[in-house]
C-alpha cells in the first residue's frame, strides 16, 4: 500500500463506481454526487495508511476530514433510509452507510498511527 498513488485509484474507483451506480442506481445528479464523494473519501484514507509518523497538526485534520466524511455518509443514509420524501431507496442508503465506513476507517487508523507514533513504537 506504500506504492499507490491515492489520486490514481481515486480516479480507478471513480471510473469503476460510476458505471456501476449509473447502472445500479440510476442516472441522476445524486448518482453522481455519490460516487464522486466516494472515490475522494478513498484519498485520505490512502494517505493516512501509508503515513508512517506526522506531526499533531497532520493528525488533527485527518481526525476531522474522516468526521466531515462519516457525517456526510451518515446524513446521506439516514436521508435515504428514514426522511426521503418520495420513497425509501435503499440503495442509495447502502452507499451513504459505505462512505460512513470509510470515514471511520480515517479515523480509527488515524488514531492507530496516533498513538503509535506517541509511544514512539513508529
Amino acid at each position: 500500500m506504500k506504492n499507490i498513488n491515492p489520486w490514481l485509484l481515486s480516479v480507478f474507483v471513480l471510473t469503476i463506481a460510476g458505471v456501476t451506480f449509473r447502472w445500479w442506481l440510476g442516472n441522476s445528479i445524486m448518482t453522481a454526487l455519490l460516487t464522486l464523494i466516494l472515490a475522494l473519501s478513498l484519498v485520505p484514507l490512502v494517505k493516512v495508511t501509508q503515513a508512517t509518523s506526522g506531526s499533531n497538526k497532520e493528525f488533527k485534520t485527518y481526525k476531522i476530514i474522516g468526521g466531515v466524511i462519516s457525517t456526510f455518509g451518515l446524513s446521506v443514509s439516514t436521508y435515504f433510509n428514514i426522511f426521503s420524501s418520495t420513497s425509501l431507496n435503499l440503495r442509495f442508503a447502502l452507499v451513504g452507510s459505505f462512505i460512513f465506513a470509510i470515514g471511520l476507517a480515517v479515523i480509527l487508523i488515524n488514531r492507530f498511527k496516533n498513538q503509535i507514533s506517541k509511544n514512539g513504537h513508529a
